[in-house]
């Protein structure tokens, strides 16, 4: 039995923090990792985002969008599969929206995980949200960078459950495509990429 205990335990453990890295677009949030390069200073004024010179797709971000929740659970729960991860359920529900300014960046999230591992059942619903001013990195026309985040609903760690940590690290930049109604974001290095569609 204690073998059985271990190897759920084991399992909960590995299936967090494998969750923890799929789940996007970095991991837990937090302060700018001691990793992180700063980028080089600029040769003349920086230019407002949007301009030619700052690059990226200002015009095409700003605005409030809402995440692809069915198609974020299929890329975890294959991502997790192709670990070799038992799972024997998994789900993902509930709703993550981004509201983009020219200058601004929000988010809102109220999403729950659930899954099964060998028959033990977890489950995390977490609330949160914040924000930050943005800009486009330099000589980067298309990842964005945040600068003095602030959490209006702070994500709390559950010990006894599945994490589900927030999709933005506010201390990595992220990887920004739009083309129309369709946004995607992805963190360095994350296996999984976040899908959203305009809602306003």
């Amino acid at each position: 039995m204690s073998a059985i205990g271990a190897g759920s335990v084991r399992h909960r453990a590995i299936l967090a923090i494998a969750f923890g890295a799929a789940l996007l677009l970095s991991g837990c949030a937090g302060a700018p990792t001691p990793e992180t390069q700063p980028g080089p200073p600029p040769a003349e004024p920086a230019e407002a985002p949007g301009t030619d010179a700052s690059g990226g797709e200002t015009d095409c971000v700003i605005g409030a969008w809402a995440l692809d929740v069915a198609d974020y659970r299929a890329q975890a729960e294959a991502y997790l599969l192709s670990l070799a991860i038992p799972l024997e359920a998994f789900d993902i529900t509930g709703t993550m929206t981004l509201q983009i300014t020219p200058i601004h960046f929000g988010v809102a999230s109220a999403l729950t995980v659930n899954a099964v591992v060998h028959g033990v059942p977890l489950s995390a619903p977490q609330e949160y949200s914040g924000g930050a001013d943005w800009a486009w990195e330099a000589g980067d026309a298309s990842t964005m960078s945040f600068d003095a985040w602030s959490w209006g609903v702070e994500p709390v760690a559950n010990d006894d459950a599945l994490p589900a940590p927030s999709l933005i690290d506010p201390g990595m930049p992220v990887s920004v495509a739009c083309t129309g109604d369709q946004l995607t974001l992805q963190g360095p290095g994350a296996p999984l990429v976040a899908h959203f569609t305009r809602s306003s």
